[in-house]
């Protein structure tokens, strides 16, 4: 099977759609398909990159074209690169915000559908309108820029006319049923490779010159929590560090609050922490080298993720802390859809929901799981569902 996976960016580690692309077509690669990557709207480059990326199987081909080069360029150099091995499926990697600073894709359908050309059509929309103007009590600023997305995205589906839909939430395929449009749930996985070598002893040294006096001996008087990426400013921490307060004053135990990753605009709040919880230590560790964030993951007692109840399957945060086995505390339920039911996550015993029984759960103890990638089964997955078409 030859197959085109499309996406705006594929800037490494700097854009989450891309690097998913990327580990996805590495084991598309393995599984015997012939992959090609082509990045139709990047904003970090100035001049078209044609240079492999490099996989478990060998190199993949990929061409990145620049956000900058006038559009009909851009379709020249696209259709050169997808013309050498005319792809039996077009596997287009959607999220809004890729192509548009404020997510509004005018016009893109029409691109893709000739992009496309005798090519299957395959869509996984990472992410519907934009969640935040999509549910109850959202300003009216956000409920109008989500309806917009939506329009855009609805001329998309018209006209490019996916075979296949997948998306990472039960809330979004039925956002999308409403509108006419069946789509399937592909699951997410994380972006984060899971390291073969735990070091503890790097975190520890590195926890310490953060103010915190932990070492291997003294390691059982902490529970260490992570926080991977965004910090969303709609999240009230207040809740769940009530429960852990309260928890860790059972057990003996100190609470140390790690973040890392790029936080996008919440460092100044994680820096308010300190002085509202100073029973807490508050360490911002912030973009660190792959292998470093999956050491970190694998030293936790667990995750704490700020992205709501409803839509937490589309968390790549969530994904890779799930992947590295920790118990993953959903502090958020206050996602609900102005209409009809919001349908929550599929049930997951690593995914708990902050609430009344959280503090025994703590007390008892999370329990974590050996670290195992799922970007291999989500391939499969995806194999299946192409041949089945």
């Amino acid at each position: 099977m030859t197959i085109a996976l499309v996406t705006s960016s594929l800037e490494p580690g700097k854009d989450g759609v891309g690097d998913h692309v990327r580990l996805l077509a590495g084991q598309l690669d393995a599984r015997g398909c012939a992959c090609r990557m082509l990045a139709l709207n990047e904003v970090n480059i100035s001049e078209p990159l044609d240079a492999p990326a490099e996989s478990p199987g060998g190199f993949i081909p990929m061409l990145r074209l620049p956000a900058s080069l006038a559009w009909r360029e851009r379709h020249r150099l696209a259709e050169q690169f997808l013309s050498a091995v005319r792809p039996e499926w077009f596997s287009l990697h959607f999220v809004a915000y890729g192509w548009h600073r404020r997510g509004i894709a005018v016009g893109w359908g029409a691109r893709f559908d000739q992009l496309a050309g005798p090519s299957r059509r395959h869509l996984m929309l990472h992410e519907t309108w934009t969640w935040l103007g999509a549910c109850v009590g959202a300003p009216f600023r956000l409920r109008l820029l989500a309806l917009v997305q939506r329009a855009c995205i609805v001329a998309i589906l018209r006209r490019y006319r996916p075979e296949i839909i997948h998306t990472h939430t039960p809330v979004y395929a039925t956002m999308l049923a409403e509108l006419g449009f069946r789509a399937d749930i592909l699951p997410s996985f994380g972006n984060v490779p899971i390291a073969p070598v735990r070091d503890d002893a790097w975190l520890f040294a590195e926890l310490r010159r953060h103010g915190l006096d932990i070492s291997e001996e003294t390691r059982s008087h902490f529970w260490l929590g992570g926080f991977f990426a965004s910090l969303y400013p709609e999240w009230d921490p207040a809740p769940l560090f009530a429960i852990l307060r309260s928890a860790a004053r059972a057990v003996g135990r100190r609470v140390c609050l790690i973040s890392v990753g790029r936080m996008r605009g919440g460092e100044a709040r994680w820096e308010s922490f300190r002085e509202t919880y100073p029973d807490f230590v508050f360490v911002n560790l912030g973009a660190l080298p792959p292998e470093r964030v999956s050491q970190v993951l694998q030293a936790l007692d667990f995750g704490v993720a700020t992205t709501p109840w409803a839509v937490i399957t589309k968390s790549g945060a969530a994904a890779a802390m799930l992947e590295h086995g920790l118990p993953v505390i959903v502090s958020r339920d206050d996602w609900r859809r102005p209409h009809g039911p919001t349908p929550g996550p599929p049930p997951h015993p690593q995914l708990i929901l902050a609430g009344p029984a959280l503090e025994q759960q703590l007390i008892a103890g999370l329990p974590k799981t050996a670290p195992r990638a799922r970007v291999g089964d989500v391939a499969a997955q995806l194999l299946t569902a192409l041949g089945a078409a």
